[in-house]
């Protein structure tokens, strides 16, 4: 995935369940959830899928710095706080 990509992908915790929400930047984008036998589980799969992303080349977007406007250099939106995509 190359820096014009302008994606966003957002996992949220809730109990012994995970939400995902993820799309192109400027769009409602795809909600999926999931759901475990117990809390633990759930919390290793949320902690697993977000450092899947981070490897894929996706930041913190509470961390990451995105520019406004045209300018293709910036970092999509992704989340799990928020992830952007480099």
């Amino acid at each position: 995935m190359d820096s014009t990509s302008n994606k966003f992908w957002n996992i949220v915790l809730e109990g012994d369940s995970h939400t995902v929400t993820y799309g192109r930047a400027g769009t409602e984008g795809q909600t999926k959830s999931k759901s475990f036998s117990d809390q633990e589980t759930a919390r290793r799969d949320y902690e697993k899928l977000i450092a899947a992303k981070m490897k894929k080349g996706y930041v913190d977007a509470d961390s990451a710095t995105a520019s406004t406007g045209d300018d293709h250099d910036s970092v999509p939106t992704l989340a799990f706080r928020s992830i952007l995509k480099s």
